[in-house]
């Protein structure tokens, strides 16, 4: 290689390593710290299989009662966004995104689903659970923030409404929930049967896994193809 083609070539490739630590910019030039980056576009996969991983391990009242809560608490995000239907920011850039938001932005899903199981998880465990707790859910919707999923009235909204439901699941209905469940779900061990943790992966999956989404940007790009 020549010295000029070379001398560039090395130039670009500090560029980019600069860039990498930098972290990712959003669409209105703000750089999103690489830590900040990385929980949040992982927060999604992260909460939702370590949610099912535990689920899976303890079988217990508790756990399935928690999920039949945070499962409610998806569906009500979901009917308050089409109730109130606030658009997302105007500056959000979709074209970077692999699932593009088809839905309002008020509140935020997310902020909810964060809200309600990192509140429901500190009511039964020791209270210093909330500092990382709490840590890891500011920074998921920091990110939401920034790169415009959200405003930040839609993330501080979700996350009131989820923590709010988590209270109220645990305070007036855990105790009638499990006791349901340990009549009719539960086996005699009081643990959910193997056979049945397919159902909350699928409802995890038809509800809080984007399927509506999913559906109507197939649509849209198959209609898009048709004309």
């Amino acid at each position: 290689l020549d010295q000029p083609f070379s001398s560039n070539l090395h130039q670009s490739q500090i560029n980019d390593m600069d860039d990498s630590k930098k972290g990712k910019v959003s669409s209105d030039g703000v750089t999103i710290n690489p830590v900040v980056s990385l929980v949040g576009g992982t927060t999604s996969a992260l909460v939702s299989g370590s949610f099912y991983a535990v689920l899976a391990w303890k079988r217990n009242g508790i756990m399935v009662a928690f999920f039949l809560g945070s499962i409610a608490n998806a569906i009500l995000s979901k009917v308050l966004k089409k109730l109130i239907s606030q658009t997302r920011p105007e500056d959000l850039e979709t074209s970077a995104l692999s699932l593009k938001p088809s839905d309002g932005g008020m509140p935020s899903s997310h902020a909810m689903s964060l809200g309600f199981i990192g509140t429901f998880t500190v009511l039964h465990l020791a209270w210093w659970t909330s500092v990382p707790i709490f840590l890891f859910t500011i920074i998921s919707l920091t990110y939401r923030v920034q790169v415009n999923l959200h405003t930040f009235e839609q993330v501080l909204v979700g996350l009131i409404i989820g923590s709010s439901n988590a209270w109220l699941f645990q305070t007036f209905l855990e105790a009638t929930v499990i006791d349901f469940l340990t009549h009719y779900v539960l086996n005699e061990q009081g643990l959910l049967p193997y056979s049945m943790l397919a159902v909350p992966a699928i409802v995890g999956a038809l509800i809080v896994g984007s399927v509506e989404r999913r559906i109507t940007n197939w649509m849209n790009q198959r209609n898009s193809k048709q004309a």
